[in-house]
């Protein structure tokens, strides 16, 4: 995927980044490397910076709070910026999101 090819879902402006919503995990490997939103540079550079260092504290004990963590400030960070317009995804990524929720419920239920 080329994030050019796409528009960004805060800006809508053209993408330039490719955002890991989940991000990685305490060695380096991305959680869910499918689950990508373009981006404009500033809005990935604000989504990293609003995971905060205590988002880092979930990666070592539990990966599946941490990916949870990072989706919901994605989705709030994305609701705050649109209000009371629409916030409009590009399909892949919505399918990603579903395949992503539904293995971090199949996980949690494994280690439960």
């Amino acid at each position: 995927m080329h994030a050019s090819n796409y528009f960004c879902a805060f800006t809508n402006r053209p993408a330039e980044h490719c955002h890991h919503a989940t991000g990685k995990d305490s060695s380096g490997r991305y959680l869910d490397p499918q689950l990508v939103l373009p981006l404009v540079a500033v809005q990935h550079h604000r989504e990293h910076q609003s995971w905060g260092p205590s988002f880092k504290d979930f990666a070592e004990d539990d990966p599946s709070e941490l990916r949870l963590r990072r989706l919901g400030s994605l989705s709030i960070r994305l609701g705050e910026h649109h209000r009371d317009g629409y916030v409009v995804l590009p399909a892949f990524f919505v399918v990603q999101l579903g395949q992503t929720l539904h293995c971090i419920a199949n996980d949690l239920e494994r280690d439960s």
